[in-house]
């Protein structure tokens, strides 16, 4: 369960929206206020709320991978990141790439400013077989 779904708030919520949500379902489930809720329950809560509150991006863009990785999963692509690959210098452009020997001999390539400007993980196909590699910087 995601901390978003422990605050019932969308991943969307504005900060203001998570708070007020926080503060409602703490009155609600504090041991001390109602004797009904459990420690534990109250202190997910929390936890929840420290978490979305002090390092909300890194939360989300660690969602967002894991998300990204059970979608690979599904479609038996191979996790792959750019330390894994080697850099190459296109004589002709300048322009440099990221080359990686797939399993059937064939190569990927990735260009830099893709990767370094674009988005933060893209899936690739080998151009020699079926095989599928999400890039991730």
């Amino acid at each position: 369960m995601s901390n978003y779904q422990i605050l019932n708030v969308s991943p969307t919520a504005s900060n203001e929206e998570i708070k007020i949500a926080f503060r409602k379902l703490a009155l609600e489930k504090h041991p001390d206020k109602n004797p009904g809720s459990s420690k534990e329950d109250f202190q997910k809560i929390q936890q929840a709320w420290e978490c979305l509150r002090d390092c909300r991006k890194s939360y989300d863009e660690d969602l967002q991978r894991e998300s990204l990785r059970a979608k690979c999963k599904r479609e038996s692509a191979m996790v792959l990141s750019i330390q894994e690959m080697e850099e190459v210098l296109d004589d002709e452009t300048g322009e440099l790439f990221y080359c990686y020997s797939c399993q059937c001999g064939d190569e990927i390539y990735a260009a830099h400013e893709e990767i370094m400007h674009g988005n933060k993980s893209f899936i690739e196909d080998c151009p020699g077989c079926s095989l599928s590699y999400l890039l991730q910087r």
